[in-house]
């Protein structure tokens, strides 16, 4: 099953948003988003329980595996309860959470 509809939605809302932030790595996040390699591997982790285990070991390893281009002063975390990842970058994080899909969080 690939990332539902309104998944798409927000992830193509978000990275709209992002491309005219002031902030350098939000706007990184922005490109993120709309990187085809990145759609691909979120329409994996719906599909393949196996690609989620492999991807906790390490995110980042696993996203840049599939030609996704992560800063190298960006974290990622993967959690497999219901599943979600997330990118931190700054004061920012990016992240999909598979029952309610991308969100952003920032502190101060």
């Amino acid at each position: 099953m690939p990332m539902p509809a309104d998944h798409v939605r927000q992830m193509e809302q978000a990275a709209r948003k992002a491309q005219t932030h002031s902030d350098p790595d939000v706007q990184e996040a922005g490109r993120l988003l709309r990187n085809p390699a990145l759609r691909r591997t979120v329409d994996e982790f719906h599909d393949n329980p196996s690609a989620r285990q492999q991807a906790r070991g390490d995110p980042t390893g696993y996203f840049r595996g599939r030609g996704v281009q992560i800063p190298s002063n960006w974290r990622v975390e993967f959690r497999d309860n219901n599943w979600s990842f997330g990118f931190w970058f700054g004061a920012f994080s990016l992240g999909y959470d598979s029952d309610t899909g991308w969100f952003w969080s920032w502190w101060w």
